[in-house]
């Protein structure tokens, strides 16, 4: 029981020093793509997912939309509850990579949370068709169809 209080104490340690330090970046350079990032990988470890989405959009809004920061803007507004912004994110992910197995999977993960199965399915195999050993997909599936016994 120590233990883990230890490393906890440990982490939000090092997550307030990494905050200080990356917010001096920031003040010294504003417009600072990594410093930005780092942010709202330490709001991400946090749980203060509002913050982290501001942050990875802020950095993403300097370099331009990608798959990847698309896909985790997607991943962290799903967490965050913002499903109808989340689906937006991983559709667009799709329009630049339309082989992105990952967005498939969310996708139907979130048709599958909001109980419109005939999409969920069809985003699961979307995704298995492309990789038919994709653990999450055919979990998802499997739990799919679980929800319907």
């Amino acid at each position: 029981m120590a233990d883990g209080f230890l490393l906890e104490a440990n982490e939000e340690w090092a997550n307030k020093e990494a905050m200080h330090y990356l917010n001096l970046v920031l003040e010294l350079s504003p417009d600072n793509y990594e410093a930005l990032v780092g942010l709202g990988k330490v709001h991400e470890k946090r749980n203060e997912l509002s913050l982290a989405i501001k942050y990875i959009e802020q950095a993403s809004a300097l370099v331009g939309p990608s798959s990847n920061s698309l896909f985790y803007l997607g991943t962290l507004n799903m967490r965050n509850k913002s499903l109808d912004k989340g689906i937006l994110l991983f559709q667009e992910v799709l329009r630049i990579a339309p082989l992105h197995v990952e967005s498939l999977v969310e996708l139907g993960t979130i048709h599958l949370i909001q109980e419109s199965l005939d999409q969920a399915q069809t985003r699961f195999n979307q995704a298995l068709a492309l990789d038919p050993r994709n653990v999450i997909a055919n979990l998802r599936m499997g739990k799919m169809f679980q929800v319907q016994l």
